[in-house]
């Protein structure tokens, strides 16, 4: 009995590791950083991006929080509802000149 809830707690903690991995990596991809926004054309696009993004660490789809302006930067705080980690992913308008 031991051997089996042994494993079990080896395989969550494995499992929590690759978890936390995912979300390293994900701080290196657009919208992630203040550096590098996501370009949009309108706020019209934000929330529903965001709700087509997944947590890196459980594949479930992110849930808008909070939508604010910020600095020439729309920033959102999303959150998921598995985990309930709450990133903030920055998007930018594109300007047409």
């Amino acid at each position: 009995m031991s051997r089996a809830r042994t494993r079990r707690r080896e395989l969550e903690r494995e499992l929590k590791k690759l978890g936390d991995a995912k979300l390293k990596l994900q701080a290196f991809e657009p919208g992630f950083s203040t550096a590098k926004p996501i370009t949009v054309d309108s706020t019209s696009q934000i929330e529903p991006h965001v709700r087509g993004m997944h947590c890196p660490a459980c594949d479930v789809a992110y849930q808008v929080v909070e939508h604010v302006a910020r600095n020439r930067q729309r920033v959102v705080r999303a959150r998921c509802t598995q985990c309930g980690r709450t990133p903030e992913i920055h998007f930018v308008l594109f300007v047409r000149s």
